[in-house]
């Protein structure tokens, strides 16, 4: 019996003091660095148009050859009402990643986890927020209208020097 709640201590221990460490998740073979085309994409939409959508963000994240780690961000604008919600790239940058960067990647994709457990459908108007790895084997989908979502991007974006989107509450 001893033996049984020793073992049960040490896996609490564990499971609570040892978060997903960047070096396990960021993986150079895993993200394309042996010319594979795998990717990992974050990709929001947020709802200035109402039931009719808004503008998105993109965020591409890849290994090169040189085994270092970089980051496609695009921006596009959107001209409500008019056909099909017409858009075009407003921002673009290209980023090589270091270790705070990739933390900050990690907790943003730790927190979307957290908040697919808690998602409730918010009708036909909402932030769309989404985390796919392009080999399928990471697919996380968030749709809701929390605006701890939307500030949760936010702290993404300033811990990777990327311009901060504005979310009007009246959305």
């Amino acid at each position: 019996m001893r033996y049984i709640l020793l073992f049960c201590l040490l896996l609490q221990i564990a499971c609570h003091s040892n978060p997903v460490s960047n070096d396990r998740f960021f993986d150079e073979i895993d993200l394309g660095s042996s010319g594979s085309e795998k990717r990992l994409l974050i990709e929001t939409y947020f709802d200035e148009c109402g039931e009719w959508g808004g503008h998105r963000e993109m965020m591409t994240i890849y290994a090169k050859r040189d085994m270092n780690f970089y980051l496609d961000y695009e921006k596009y604008s959107i001209t409500c009402g008019s056909p099909y919600n017409d858009q075009r790239v407003e921002y673009k940058k290209t980023l090589k990643l270091d270790a705070s960067n990739k933390k900050s990647i990690t907790e943003y994709i730790q927190y979307m986890v957290n908040a697919k457990i808690v998602e409730r459908y918010p009708g036909h108007a909402g932030y769309t927020f989404n985390i796919l790895k392009s080999d399928s084997t990471l697919l996380i989908n968030v749709y809701s209208l929390d605006l701890s979502n939307v500030e949760n991007y936010q702290q993404l974006q300033k811990g990777l020097n990327l311009p901060i989107t504005i979310v009007r509450e009246d959305e």
